[in-house]
């Protein structure tokens, strides 16, 4: 098939994002800019098919918000920020709004098709907030691990923590976990992680449920 340039789309700010819903032929551009001064994060989302006139399908901004990632899910799309994950409409209306992080600091997220996550320490106490990949909220509890970083995978939430990794089947509510080593976390299936160190990937294989 051949590959044709289609557009082009000229940021006036910091480009943090890019998403393609090629169902709907749409382009998500998340960038930052200074705002009034303490910031702000704006969504812009272009008709692929609708380039020539310049004239955007839709546009969101927030101020005092650092933008951490954008993607598209199933029935809506998932904007994440240092402060808040948003699930906007197909229209990009406002569906669901969490909360500023329980006033906490964010120490790991996930976007994908699957869905997003953020894990986030306040209070001494540690968090997790996800929502699946219809856009549905999965899981919002605290935690007894300390989360690295996070991965989500249908009804599995993977964590990386400073031995291993853990696997919590969200349904059930139960944990597993195995020891590993440091290196950037993978999820290979709803059973297998991959921790990628500096010489070597250490799969770690989760009994299946």
């Amino acid at each position: 098939r051949d590959f044709d340039r289609r557009v082009e789309v000229r940021a006036d700010y910091h480009t943090f994002d890019l998403a393609l819903d090629s169902e709907r032929e749409l382009l998500s551009v998340l960038s930052y800019e200074a705002g009034d001064g303490t910031g702000r994060t704006t969504l812009s989302v272009w008709d692929l098919n609708d380039m020539e006139t310049e004239n955007k399908y839709a546009e969101r901004s927030w101020d005092g918000e650092f933008p951490l990632g954008g993607v598209f899910l199933n029935r809506s799309f998932a904007v994440m920020t240092d402060r808040h994950i948003r699930i906007l409409e197909d229209d990009f209306s406002d569906r669901e709004v969490s909360e500023d992080y329980f006033g906490g600091t964010v120490t790991g997220f996930a976007l994908s098709e699957q869905g997003v996550a953020v894990s986030v320490t306040a209070s001494s106490q540690n968090r997790i907030l996800a929502f699946d990949k219809s856009g549905d909220l999965l899981y919002n509890d605290i935690v007894s691990q300390n989360v690295l970083d996070l991965c989500l995978y249908e009804n599995y939430i993977f964590c990386q923590t400073e031995n291993g990794v853990s696997r919590l089947d969200v349904k059930r509510n139960e944990w597993e976990h195995l020891p590993g080593q440091d290196g950037r976390m993978l999820i290979y299936n709803n059973r297998t992680a991959l921790l990628c160190g500096e010489s070597k990937a250490e799969y770690l294989i989760f009994e299946r449920k």
